[in-house]
């Protein structure tokens, strides 16, 4: 309930405090809106994306962008952007989205195919996110002698293109989120290892439906606004401070700290040096990196 309230205060200073101070014209508070919606969904879904594979490799230092999402959407987009001349933002992000299903699409033809251990399906992503980073920097290198600002905001991550088309789309990723809901079991099966299965878990059923959905959720949000770290790396973290580590407390709860984490985020981003807008993913990394830090310090999480 504290959380609650904390997120419906923090939206209502949100939309009505900006750059210009307290406003109630009509456009602006549109505009507020819609972005501050978009924050929260997509806070959440970072944050649900990170706890659902935390789960998954029972390590706390995985984050959504572990498996090679944020890497293979940028992919996408330089694919769109340099190689096909697409100038259309829903494009790039309909490429974006693509190329990031087809990374985890892959990590389940190789769960499926070889049923490895999760060290190793880490490992996988690993080295397939990286060799992708190697590919992106060459094709900048190549391409792009002088980066647009659009595609900067992009790999850093930022809202300020954020309208009702990009609300709508993350809007579909509501289902997820009440799916996830009922998987708070078989997260906290996941914990125990190898016993999990004598336990009565189905590994193999789990363990895909952990990617697709985690995928999905982090490609969701990078396809539309670019890489946005550490949220979903931090929220979980504070969640099992709070409440422990059952899934069925946890996954709420690190929900609505991920909308709150971002919205907040966003919130500096906009305002710290206006008129210039600071990519919130810059904001997050600043955060995020010593707090996340001071966490591990305190706490070992597992």
């Amino acid at each position: 309930m504290k959380l609650l309230i904390a997120l419906f205060l923090s939206y209502g200073v949100y939309v009505l405090v900006g750059p210009a101070g307290f406003t109630l014209h009509g456009d602006i508070l549109s505009y507020r809106i819609v972005r501050g919606l978009y924050a929260m969904i997509a806070g959440s879904a970072l944050s649900l994306s990170g706890l659902m594979l935390q789960a998954l490799f029972s390590n706390p230092l995985v984050e959504p962008y572990i498996l090679g999402v944020s890497s293979s959407a940028t992919t996408g987009s330089l694919i769109a952007i340099f190689f096909l001349g697409i100038v259309s933002a829903p494009l790039i992000s309909g490429f974006s989205f693509f190329f990031s299903i087809l990374m985890v699409v892959v990590l389940v033809f190789f769960l499926k195919k070889y049923f490895p251990s999760r060290e190793a399906l880490l490992l996988v992503g690993i080295s397939a996110g990286s060799t992708l980073t190697a590919i992106n920097s060459i094709i900048m290198l190549i391409k792009s002698r002088q980066p647009s600002s659009d595609l900067l905001f992009w790999l850093l991550g930022s809202l300020s293109g954020v309208g009702k088309r990009e609300l709508l789309l993350i809007f579909l990723l509501l289902p997820l989120f009440v799916v996830s809901l009922f998987m708070h079991r078989e997260l906290d099966l996941l914990l125990w290892g190898d016993e999990a299965f004598a336990m009565g878990l189905n590994q193999k059923k789990v363990y895909a439906e952990v990617l697709i959905i985690s995928t999905a959720l982090a490609a969701t949000v990078v396809s539309l606004t670019g890489v946005i770290g550490f949220v979903g790396l931090i929220s979980p973290h504070i969640g099992r401070r709070i409440f422990g580590w059952s899934h069925k407390k946890l996954i709420p709860a690190s929900m609505l700290i991920g909308a709150l984490v971002l919205l907040l985020s966003d919130f500096v981003a906009r305002n710290l040096l206006s008129p210039t807008e600071i990519p919130v993913g810059l904001i997050t990394s600043l955060i995020g990196a010593p707090l996340f830090l001071y966490l591990v310090m305190k706490r070992n999480d597992f």
